[in-house]
């Protein structure tokens, strides 16, 4: 899953237990910093350290090689989502990016000269999200449903591993919208997959032609992903959605906020491992 890293980089990583690596941020000229289970340490020769002299420092041509070894030497071919700041191999690892950004007229049209990148390690922890399918889920009713938490509290792993269960439960259609790539499981059998796509023309497309009783759909960020997700419930599909947040009050301050789409609020806490979940709260916003 990580071949795409330096070698020097990845001898070190066998030194550690990479299952509980959440991120790696490597940045030009500066030392390099793992995410070890919820914890941000310096990468050294012998595996994590909080001793800043210890440390890997990456080099420009390191943030090149990984450009170039996710991109095939094709960067041209993943503009579309570089220039929204991120790639995705095709084991679904996202790589955020900063670099100069450039525009013509007032549009964003690529990033060039990458200076750090930040590589989200996706985990498959199989069974996490058992205690929140018996939350979605009451006598096959499937409640409209938000997962709430910060990132790197283990959203997308409990997300991915809930889409493998009902997959495993149900034979109804299915519609994942992954726009960025994350959550593509081949072993699933009636899930129908969006990637890459912005969630307006997802949502669009994929209910009128693929007729899904359920989406499961990553970070809701814009107020057009809540415009789609409402019209979605509006019509009778169940919604299953993941939003940045620390808690039910930061989620309903935010300005795209539209109350009565979800009739569950799910609220992660962060134990070190995805699954924990710290309050569950119904349309009302009363606690479960």
């Amino acid at each position: 899953m990580l071949s795409f890293l330096p070698d020097v980089i990845n001898n070190i990583l066998n030194n550690i237990d990479v299952s509980k690596v959440y991120e790696i941020r490597i940045r030009e000229n500066r030392p390099i910093v793992v995410n070890f289970e919820g914890k941000y340490v310096y990468l050294s020769n012998l595996g994590g350290t909080f001793l800043e002299g210890q440390a890997i420092v990456a080099k420009a041509e390191d943030i090149n090689q990984i450009i170039n070894n996710v991109t095939e030497q094709s960067v041209y071919a993943f503009n579309d989502r570089l220039k929204n700041g991120y790639i995705t191999t095709k084991e679904g690892v996202r790589i955020g990016v900063a670099g100069e950004c450039v525009f013509d007229g007032g549009n964003i049209v690529t990033i060039k000269n990458i200076s750090s990148i930040n590589v989200r390690i996706p985990h498959v922890q199989s069974g996490c999200a058992n205690s929140l399918f018996d939350i979605v889920v009451d006598d096959d009713k499937v409640y409209n449903t938000l997962l709430i938490a910060p990132p790197t509290y283990g959203k997308t792993t409990m997300l991915k591993d809930l889409i493998s269960i009902f997959d495993n439960r149900f034979i109804f259609p299915m519609l994942v919208i992954d726009e960025r790539g994350e959550l593509f499981d081949c072993t699933t059998k009636n899930v129908d997959y969006i990637k890459y796509s912005d969630k307006l023309y997802a949502f669009k497309c994929g209910l009128r032609s693929l007729a899904p009783q359920v989406v499961f759909t990553d970070e809701l960020v814009e107020e057009v992903d809540w415009k789609c997700v409402e019209s979605a419930v509006d019509s009778g599909t169940k919604i299953i959605a993941t939003c940045h947040g620390a808690n039910l009050k930061d989620i309903k301050s935010k300005h795209f906020f539209i109350d009565g789409v979800f009739s569950r609020y799910v609220v992660l806490d962060n134990k070190g491992k995805p699954g924990v979940i710290k309050g569950v709260f119904d349309k009302g916003f009363n606690y479960l």
